[in-house]
């Protein structure tokens, strides 16, 4: 009867389902991340606040190419100097979510953060994550990331957090080229 049981649920899970788009409908989704594809050299700043001064910083950026394709996997890593003493470090998987319509993307950080956001994918140059709630410390605002796509080569981000009355507040600002 286990025997049975269990080959009945491997039948089962091994079977196509009906609702799973194929994998090559979610390669044609994800080229539209295919700009940027590559290693990026970025330097930028965060805007001065009551709790720390403006800080320079210089990052690198990978993204490559994931689980066959479906997803862009992204790692982002600012350098350590006198400067940004305490670098910031991102992980996160770009990829569109077929029964939603919409691209998603799941980060973590250093700073113990970790958030889904979601896009609809390039409006004329720009792409924008945005998300409801991002835990910042005692907060957790709604969160944008705008990325800019300057040319073939290049692309700048501002990330903003919205403030109570609705008004997105950047708080840093930075560009990358590919290297």
């Amino acid at each position: 009867m286990r025997r049975h049981t269990m080959l009945a649920t491997l039948a089962v899970l091994t079977l196509p389902s009906a609702a799973a788009p194929a994998s090559a409908e979610l390669i044609g989704q994800t080229a539209e991340l295919a700009f940027f594809e590559g290693s990026w050299a970025c330097t930028g700043r965060r805007f001065a606040t009551p709790q720390i001064s403006e800080q320079q910083f210089t990052a690198n950026c990978d993204f490559t190419s994931a689980a066959g394709g479906a997803w862009l996997e992204t790692r982002y890593a600012e350098e350590l100097t006198a400067a940004n003493p305490v670098p910031l470090t991102i992980q996160e998987f770009w990829g569109f979510d077929a029964p939603a319509g919409q691209y998603r993307t799941r980060r973590v950080s250093n700073f113990s953060t970790a958030g889904t956001f979601e896009a609809s994918g390039w409006v004329d140059q720009e792409w924008t994550w945005t998300t409801d709630k991002f835990p910042m410390g005692d907060i957790a605002p709604p969160m944008r990331a705008l990325y800019r796509r300057i040319g073939p080569d290049k692309f700048a981000v501002q990330p903003a957090i919205q403030d109570s009355g609705g008004k997105w507040q950047a708080f840093a600002e930075f560009s990358c080229d590919r290297k």
